[in-house]
Protein backbone atom coordinates (compact mmCIF):
# COMPACT_ATOMS: atom_id res chain seq x y z
CA UNK A 1 0.00 0.00 0.00
CA UNK A 2 1.47 3.40 -1.03
CA UNK A 3 0.41 7.07 -1.03
CA UNK A 4 1.67 10.50 -2.23
CA UNK A 5 1.39 13.55 0.12
CA UNK A 6 2.14 17.17 -1.08
CA UNK A 7 3.63 19.44 1.58
CA UNK A 8 3.03 23.25 1.95
CA UNK A 9 6.34 24.15 0.26
CA UNK A 10 5.44 22.09 -2.74
CA UNK A 11 7.52 19.08 -1.92
CA UNK A 12 5.95 15.65 -2.10
CA UNK A 13 6.34 12.75 0.29
CA UNK A 14 5.84 9.21 -0.90
CA UNK A 15 4.54 6.87 1.87
CA UNK A 16 4.51 3.11 1.54
CA UNK A 17 3.27 0.52 4.14
CA UNK A 18 4.53 -3.07 4.28
CA UNK A 19 1.74 -5.33 5.76
CA UNK A 20 4.21 -8.05 6.62
CA UNK A 21 6.03 -5.75 9.08
CA UNK A 22 2.75 -4.95 10.86
CA UNK A 23 1.86 -8.62 11.04
CA UNK A 24 5.30 -9.45 12.42
CA UNK A 25 4.95 -6.74 15.07
CA UNK A 26 1.48 -7.94 16.11
CA UNK A 27 2.74 -11.50 16.20
CA UNK A 28 5.68 -10.56 18.42
CA UNK A 29 3.32 -8.78 20.82
CA UNK A 30 1.01 -11.78 20.85
CA UNK A 31 3.90 -14.12 21.56
CA UNK A 32 5.03 -11.94 24.47
CA UNK A 33 1.50 -11.94 25.85
CA UNK A 34 1.22 -15.71 25.49
CA UNK A 35 4.54 -16.20 27.25
CA UNK A 36 3.44 -13.95 30.10
CA UNK A 37 0.16 -15.85 30.38
CA UNK A 38 1.98 -19.17 30.37
CA UNK A 39 4.34 -17.96 33.11
CA UNK A 40 1.41 -16.67 35.15
CA UNK A 41 -0.46 -19.96 34.69
CA UNK A 42 2.61 -21.97 35.68
CA UNK A 43 3.14 -19.81 38.75
CA UNK A 44 -0.54 -20.20 39.70
CA UNK A 45 -0.34 -23.96 39.30
CA UNK A 46 2.76 -24.07 41.47
CA UNK A 47 1.06 -22.00 44.17
CA UNK A 48 -2.06 -24.18 43.99
CA UNK A 49 0.03 -27.33 44.18
CA UNK A 50 1.89 -25.98 47.22
CA UNK A 51 -1.37 -25.01 48.93
CA UNK A 52 -2.95 -28.40 48.15
CA UNK A 53 0.14 -30.23 49.40
CA UNK A 54 0.02 -28.22 52.62
CA UNK A 55 -3.67 -29.02 53.01
CA UNK A 56 -3.09 -32.71 52.27
CA UNK A 57 -0.27 -32.74 54.81
CA UNK A 58 -2.61 -31.32 57.44
CA UNK A 59 -5.27 -33.88 56.53
CA UNK A 60 -2.71 -36.71 56.68
CA UNK A 61 -1.61 -35.55 60.13
CA UNK A 62 -5.24 -35.28 61.23
CA UNK A 63 -6.03 -38.79 59.93
CA UNK A 64 -2.97 -40.20 61.64
CA UNK A 65 -3.91 -38.43 64.87
CA UNK A 66 -7.47 -39.79 64.71
CA UNK A 67 -6.14 -43.31 64.15
CA UNK A 68 -3.91 -42.96 67.21
CA UNK A 69 -6.80 -41.65 69.30
CA UNK A 70 -9.02 -44.53 68.13
CA UNK A 71 -6.30 -46.91 69.33
CA UNK A 72 -6.37 -45.36 72.80
CA UNK A 73 -3.35 -43.06 72.49
CA UNK A 74 -5.09 -40.02 73.96
CA UNK A 75 -1.83 -38.14 74.49
CA UNK A 76 -1.60 -37.55 70.71
CA UNK A 77 -1.35 -33.87 69.73
CA UNK A 78 -1.11 -32.11 66.34
CA UNK A 79 1.69 -29.65 65.62
CA UNK A 80 0.86 -26.03 64.87
CA UNK A 81 1.06 -24.80 61.26
CA UNK A 82 1.50 -21.42 59.62
CA UNK A 83 -1.89 -21.54 57.94
CA UNK A 84 -4.67 -20.06 60.13
CA UNK A 85 -7.12 -22.79 59.16
CA UNK A 86 -4.57 -25.49 59.98
CA UNK A 87 -3.83 -23.88 63.34
CA UNK A 88 -7.54 -23.74 64.12
CA UNK A 89 -8.02 -27.38 63.11
CA UNK A 90 -5.04 -28.48 65.21
CA UNK A 91 -6.34 -26.46 68.15
CA UNK A 92 -9.74 -28.13 68.01
CA UNK A 93 -8.19 -31.59 67.67
CA UNK A 94 -5.83 -31.00 70.61
CA UNK A 95 -8.72 -29.70 72.74
CA UNK A 96 -10.75 -32.79 71.86
CA UNK A 97 -7.85 -35.10 72.74
CA UNK A 98 -7.28 -33.27 76.03
CA UNK A 99 -10.97 -33.61 76.91
CA UNK A 100 -10.96 -37.32 76.07
CA UNK A 101 -7.83 -37.81 78.15
CA UNK A 102 -9.43 -35.99 81.08
CA UNK A 103 -12.63 -38.03 80.71
CA UNK A 104 -10.58 -41.22 80.68
CA UNK A 105 -8.78 -40.14 83.84
CA UNK A 106 -12.09 -39.22 85.47
CA UNK A 107 -13.57 -42.59 84.52
CA UNK A 108 -10.57 -44.39 85.96
CA UNK A 109 -10.85 -42.35 89.14
CA UNK A 110 -14.59 -42.99 89.31
CA UNK A 111 -14.03 -46.72 88.82
CA UNK A 112 -11.53 -46.77 91.69
CA UNK A 113 -13.93 -44.79 93.86
CA UNK A 114 -16.80 -47.15 93.03
CA UNK A 115 -14.67 -50.18 93.83
CA UNK A 116 -13.62 -48.62 97.13
CA UNK A 117 -17.25 -47.75 97.88
CA UNK A 118 -18.29 -51.29 97.05
CA UNK A 119 -15.71 -52.68 99.45
CA UNK A 120 -16.83 -50.27 102.19
CA UNK A 121 -20.46 -51.25 101.65
CA UNK A 122 -19.57 -54.93 101.80
CA UNK A 123 -17.59 -54.37 104.98
CA UNK A 124 -20.47 -52.40 106.51
CA UNK A 125 -22.96 -55.06 105.45
CA UNK A 126 -20.80 -57.82 106.93
CA UNK A 127 -20.28 -55.88 110.15
CA UNK A 128 -24.03 -55.18 110.43
CA UNK A 129 -24.90 -58.82 109.89
CA UNK A 130 -22.25 -59.99 112.34
CA UNK A 131 -22.52 -57.40 115.12
CA UNK A 132 -26.20 -56.43 115.15
CA UNK A 133 -28.29 -59.08 113.46
CA UNK A 134 -26.03 -61.95 114.48
CA UNK A 135 -26.08 -60.76 118.06
CA UNK A 136 -29.87 -60.70 118.13
CA UNK A 137 -30.06 -64.17 116.59
CA UNK A 138 -27.66 -65.48 119.24
CA UNK A 139 -29.79 -63.89 121.93
CA UNK A 140 -32.96 -65.43 120.50
CA UNK A 141 -31.31 -68.85 120.42
CA UNK A 142 -30.10 -68.47 124.00
CA UNK A 143 -33.54 -67.39 125.17
CA UNK A 144 -35.13 -70.35 123.38
CA UNK A 145 -32.76 -72.74 125.17
CA UNK A 146 -33.60 -71.02 128.45
CA UNK A 147 -37.32 -71.55 127.84
CA UNK A 148 -36.74 -75.26 127.63
CA UNK A 149 -34.94 -75.21 130.97
CA UNK A 150 -37.55 -73.12 132.83
CA UNK A 151 -40.68 -74.58 131.37
CA UNK A 152 -42.05 -75.16 134.94
CA UNK A 153 -41.51 -71.50 136.01
CA UNK A 154 -44.32 -69.36 134.51
CA UNK A 155 -42.94 -66.02 135.71
CA UNK A 156 -39.53 -66.67 134.24
CA UNK A 157 -41.14 -67.92 131.04
CA UNK A 158 -43.04 -64.63 130.63
CA UNK A 159 -39.86 -62.58 131.13
CA UNK A 160 -37.99 -64.73 128.64
CA UNK A 161 -40.84 -64.46 126.13
CA UNK A 162 -40.76 -60.68 126.52
CA UNK A 163 -37.00 -60.69 125.82
CA UNK A 164 -37.58 -62.87 122.76
CA UNK A 165 -40.18 -60.42 121.49
CA UNK A 166 -37.78 -57.48 122.00
CA UNK A 167 -34.94 -59.28 120.22
CA UNK A 168 -37.25 -60.17 117.35
CA UNK A 169 -38.43 -56.56 117.04
CA UNK A 170 -34.87 -55.23 116.93
CA UNK A 171 -33.92 -57.92 114.46
CA UNK A 172 -36.82 -56.94 112.22
CA UNK A 173 -35.93 -53.25 112.43
CA UNK A 174 -32.33 -54.04 111.57
CA UNK A 175 -33.36 -56.07 108.54
CA UNK A 176 -35.73 -53.32 107.40
CA UNK A 177 -33.01 -50.67 107.68
CA UNK A 178 -30.56 -52.88 105.82
CA UNK A 179 -33.02 -53.63 103.02
CA UNK A 180 -33.98 -49.96 102.78
CA UNK A 181 -30.33 -49.03 102.27
CA UNK A 182 -29.85 -51.72 99.64
CA UNK A 183 -33.04 -51.09 97.69
CA UNK A 184 -35.97 -48.70 98.25
CA UNK A 185 -38.66 -51.36 98.61
CA UNK A 186 -41.06 -48.64 99.76
CA UNK A 187 -41.35 -47.46 96.16
CA UNK A 188 -43.10 -50.67 95.21
CA UNK A 189 -45.92 -50.13 97.69
CA UNK A 190 -45.86 -46.36 98.28
CA UNK A 191 -46.21 -43.37 96.00
CA UNK A 192 -43.17 -41.19 95.42
CA UNK A 193 -44.37 -38.42 97.74
CA UNK A 194 -45.06 -40.87 100.60
CA UNK A 195 -41.67 -42.53 100.09
CA UNK A 196 -39.93 -39.15 100.19
CA UNK A 197 -41.80 -38.18 103.35
CA UNK A 198 -40.69 -41.41 105.02
CA UNK A 199 -37.11 -40.79 103.83
CA UNK A 200 -37.30 -37.24 105.22
CA UNK A 201 -38.55 -38.44 108.60
CA UNK A 202 -35.91 -41.18 108.92
CA UNK A 203 -33.08 -38.89 107.84
CA UNK A 204 -34.20 -36.01 110.05
CA UNK A 205 -34.40 -38.21 113.12
CA UNK A 206 -31.02 -39.82 112.38
CA UNK A 207 -29.05 -36.59 111.84
CA UNK A 208 -30.97 -34.03 113.92
CA UNK A 209 -31.08 -31.63 110.97
CA UNK A 210 -34.33 -29.90 110.14
CA UNK A 211 -35.67 -30.98 106.75
CA UNK A 212 -38.63 -29.19 105.16
CA UNK A 213 -40.37 -31.06 102.34
CA UNK A 214 -42.86 -29.43 99.95
CA UNK A 215 -44.49 -31.62 97.30
CA UNK A 216 -47.08 -30.60 94.71
CA UNK A 217 -50.39 -32.36 94.66
CA UNK A 218 -51.23 -34.87 91.94
CA UNK A 219 -47.73 -35.96 90.99
CA UNK A 220 -47.51 -37.91 87.72
CA UNK A 221 -47.49 -41.69 87.89
CA UNK A 222 -43.85 -42.37 87.07
CA UNK A 223 -42.38 -45.71 86.12
CA UNK A 224 -40.57 -47.56 88.90
CA UNK A 225 -37.03 -46.90 87.47
CA UNK A 226 -37.75 -43.16 87.27
CA UNK A 227 -39.16 -43.15 90.81
CA UNK A 228 -36.08 -45.02 92.03
CA UNK A 229 -33.70 -42.55 90.36
CA UNK A 230 -35.50 -39.53 91.87
CA UNK A 231 -35.60 -41.22 95.28
CA UNK A 232 -31.88 -41.99 95.09
CA UNK A 233 -31.06 -38.42 94.01
CA UNK A 234 -32.78 -37.08 97.13
CA UNK A 235 -31.18 -39.77 99.29
CA UNK A 236 -27.68 -39.09 97.92
CA UNK A 237 -28.12 -35.33 98.28
CA UNK A 238 -29.18 -35.72 101.91
CA UNK A 239 -26.22 -38.00 102.56
CA UNK A 240 -23.82 -35.42 101.10
CA UNK A 241 -25.40 -32.67 103.19
CA UNK A 242 -25.07 -34.71 106.36
CA UNK A 243 -21.41 -35.50 105.63
CA UNK A 244 -20.05 -32.27 104.18
CA UNK A 245 -22.42 -29.29 104.31
CA UNK A 246 -22.42 -28.53 108.04
CA UNK A 247 -26.02 -27.35 107.61
CA UNK A 248 -28.80 -26.87 110.14
CA UNK A 249 -31.70 -26.89 107.68
CA UNK A 250 -32.54 -28.47 104.34
CA UNK A 251 -35.40 -27.59 102.01
CA UNK A 252 -36.71 -30.02 99.42
CA UNK A 253 -39.33 -29.03 96.87
CA UNK A 254 -40.86 -31.27 94.23
CA UNK A 255 -43.07 -29.38 91.78
CA UNK A 256 -45.19 -30.65 88.91
CA UNK A 257 -45.86 -28.02 86.25
CA UNK A 258 -47.33 -29.08 82.92
CA UNK A 259 -45.05 -31.68 81.38
CA UNK A 260 -42.17 -30.94 83.73
CA UNK A 261 -41.21 -32.22 87.14
CA UNK A 262 -38.79 -29.99 89.04
CA UNK A 263 -36.80 -31.10 92.09
CA UNK A 264 -35.01 -28.47 94.18
CA UNK A 265 -32.80 -29.32 97.17
CA UNK A 266 -31.17 -26.49 99.10
CA UNK A 267 -29.25 -26.31 102.39
CA UNK A 268 -27.92 -23.45 104.52
CA UNK A 269 -24.45 -24.93 104.98
CA UNK A 270 -21.02 -23.53 104.31
CA UNK A 271 -21.11 -23.98 100.52
CA UNK A 272 -18.05 -23.80 98.30
CA UNK A 273 -16.51 -22.08 95.29
CA UNK A 274 -17.54 -23.49 91.92
CA UNK A 275 -16.44 -25.13 89.73
CA UNK A 276 -14.76 -27.93 91.65
CA UNK A 277 -14.18 -31.60 90.96
CA UNK A 278 -17.29 -33.55 91.99
CA UNK A 279 -17.01 -36.41 94.43
CA UNK A 280 -18.60 -39.81 94.17
CA UNK A 281 -21.90 -38.47 95.53
CA UNK A 282 -22.32 -35.69 92.98
CA UNK A 283 -21.18 -37.98 90.18
CA UNK A 284 -23.82 -40.49 91.20
CA UNK A 285 -26.44 -37.75 91.08
CA UNK A 286 -25.20 -36.62 87.66
CA UNK A 287 -25.39 -40.16 86.29
CA UNK A 288 -28.91 -40.63 87.62
CA UNK A 289 -29.96 -37.32 86.07
CA UNK A 290 -28.47 -38.48 82.76
CA UNK A 291 -30.35 -41.77 83.04
CA UNK A 292 -33.58 -39.83 83.58
CA UNK A 293 -32.86 -37.54 80.63
CA UNK A 294 -33.15 -34.62 83.04
CA UNK A 295 -31.32 -31.28 83.20
CA UNK A 296 -29.23 -30.91 86.35
CA UNK A 297 -27.88 -27.62 87.68
CA UNK A 298 -25.80 -27.21 90.83
CA UNK A 299 -25.10 -23.86 92.47
CA UNK A 300 -23.03 -22.98 95.52
CA UNK A 301 -21.29 -20.05 97.14
CA UNK A 302 -19.15 -19.87 100.27
CA UNK A 303 -21.34 -19.51 103.38
CA UNK A 304 -24.47 -19.69 101.19
CA UNK A 305 -25.00 -23.46 101.02
CA UNK A 306 -25.63 -25.71 98.05
CA UNK A 307 -28.58 -25.76 95.68
CA UNK A 308 -29.41 -28.67 93.39
CA UNK A 309 -32.06 -28.26 90.70
CA UNK A 310 -33.19 -31.18 88.54
CA UNK A 311 -35.75 -30.65 85.76
CA UNK A 312 -37.37 -33.71 84.20
CA UNK A 313 -39.58 -33.65 81.11
CA UNK A 314 -42.34 -36.17 81.65
CA UNK A 315 -43.06 -38.60 78.84
CA UNK A 316 -46.63 -39.03 77.64
CA UNK A 317 -46.89 -42.59 78.91
CA UNK A 318 -45.83 -41.42 82.39
CA UNK A 319 -48.11 -38.42 82.77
Amino acid sequence: MAGLITLADGRQVHLAVDPSDEIDEVWDSLLQLLVLCALALLLSLLVIRWAVSQGLQVLDELLHGLQQVSQGQLDTRLASHCLPEARQLAGHFNAMATTLQQVQADNAELTQALLALQERERARLGQTLHDDLGQYLSGIRAQACLLQAIAEQPQQVRRTAHSLEEFSRRLQEGFRALIRDLYPVVLERLTLDDALRQLRDDWQSSHSIRCRLLISEHLPDLALPSKAHLYRVVQEALTNIARHADASEVRIRLQHQGQRLRLLIRDNGRGAHLPQRPGIGLRSIEERARSLGAVLRIHSRPNAGWALCLTLTIKENES
